[in-house]
């Protein structure tokens, strides 16, 4: 009923069949058994659990039926098994490794059975795979642990169910997979790690959900393809402040190749759009040199915008939502391709040079300038360019323009 710790360990073994009767298999009992090609269970197979190392550095093993009582698959499982191509992830399963499957070089395939179990992949469980093309990950699982499948450089696409239970992705997660090209994670997810998606060179897209609550510094360093990104609020947190409630945080201090420096941060060049969803204010600095954008959408949540928010980034349209009440000094800044913008009623204060474009037109809801607008809240405050309450309209296109 037993296979002993290290058994077979170095053995010339080509081939095993492994009765019903075994309900245990000991680590590393068929570790660096370089010749077995070929693990075969019996269907009734009472095996519930592949402990650590049991077939890890198998290099000639090709694929293997786990058997479907199995509930735990250990650390280093199948590490450096590299010709093993397929695998199949019986539905009892709940926890994989760390390093189950690391190194992994062949494998093509992972299939998790239908109605999985599996809450936990460990950390680096499926790292350096380096032929993995998609996974879809099961709705169960809670935690994805650090490097998990970092550097699965064919890794294209990331599948979460629908009814996702995910709440965690650690750091460098999904790092270096540089053929990954969108991701939308599910809504439940709690905490993004450090460098979780750092140098996805290929990703053009990410939808992170209002659920999450952390998002760690780095995490889309040397995402040198990024063009549109929706994030729940700007920096690492809802209750982050100064540098920690900047946009650039998420991209790191890293130098990477196809990126630019802002307010001391490296964003990727071709990052153009920003949708913020779920946030209250938008810090000092919040943007400040991002002249790589030209959109940034703000949602109808924000009553503050504080000092340099958007100074000299690249915005071509923006909307301030009716539930801004507070526009910090130069948030706007020499921010030379906003050719128009209206400020709602809702804005009591404005700091000084909030605004400063010789191209730009201001259309007011307010009748007159409020008192707690500064003095000079537009640098040049040229009346032509000002348009009060009565002096204006929306157009057919819903555009605002003067009154004839």
């Amino acid at each position: 009923t037993r296979i002993g710790d290290a058994a077979f360990a170095k053995s010339q073994l080509k081939s095993i069949n492994i009765p019903a009767s075994v309900n245990y298999i000991g680590a590393h009992a068929f570790n660096s058994a370089v010749n077995l090609e070929a693990i075969v269970f019996d269907e009734d197979s009472s095996l519930t659990t592949i402990e650590a190392y049991t077939f890890a550095g198998t290099t000639n093993l090709k694929s293997i039926i786990i058997p479907s009582n199995v509930t735990r698959i250990g650390n280093n499982a199948f590490s450096e098994a590299i010709a093993l191509e397929t695998i199949i992830i019986p539905s009892n399963v709940t926890h994989i490794g760390n390093n189950a499957f690391s190194e992994a070089i062949a494998l093509e395939t992972i299939t998790f059975d239908k109605d999985s179990s599996l809450t936990t992949i460990g950390d680096y469980a499926f790292g350096g795979t380096k032929k993995l093309k998609s996974i879809i990950i099961p709705s169960k699982i809670v935690h994805i642990g650090k490097n998990a499948f970092r550097e699965a450089i064919s890794l294209e696409t990331i599948t979460f169910d629908k009814d996702s239970d995910l709440k965690t992705i650690e750091d460098y997660a999904f790092a270096g997979t540089i053929n990954l090209k969108s991701i939308v994670l599910p809504d439940g997810v709690k905490s993004i790690g450090s460098f979780a998606f750092s140098e996805a060179r290929s990703l053009t897209s990410i939808i992170i959900p209002n659920s999450v609550t952390f998002i760690g510094s780095d995490v889309f360093g040397g995402t040198a393809s990024l063009e549109s990104i929706t994030i729940p609020f700007v920096g690492i947190s809802r209750e982050a402040t100064d540098w920690q409630a900047v946009f650039g945080i998420i991209f790191g201090k890293t130098e990477y190749d196809e990126t630019y420096e802002a307010n001391g941060y490296y964003l990727p060049n071709t990052l153009k759009e920003v949708i913020v969803t779920d946030a209250t204010t938008i810090g000092g600095g919040a943007f400040r040199e991002a002249y790589s954008l030209t959109s940034i959408v703000i949602p109808n949540s924000v009553t503050n915008i504080g000092n340099f928010a958007f100074y000299k980034t690249g915005l071509t349209s923006f909307v301030i939502p009716s539930s801004v009440t507070s526009i910090g000094s130069y948030a706007f800044n020499s921010v030379y391709g906003l050719n128009s913008i209206v400020i709602p009623s809702s804005v009591t204060n404005i700091g000084e040079l909030a605004f400063n474009s010789l191209s730009s037109k201001f259309y007011l809801e307010a009748d007159s300038k409020p008192s707690g607008w500064s003095a000079n809240w537009y640098f040049y405050n040229y009346s032509e360019f000002i348009y009060w309450s009565g002096q204006w309209h929306y157009d057919m296109s819903d555009n605002p323009v003067p009154n004839n």
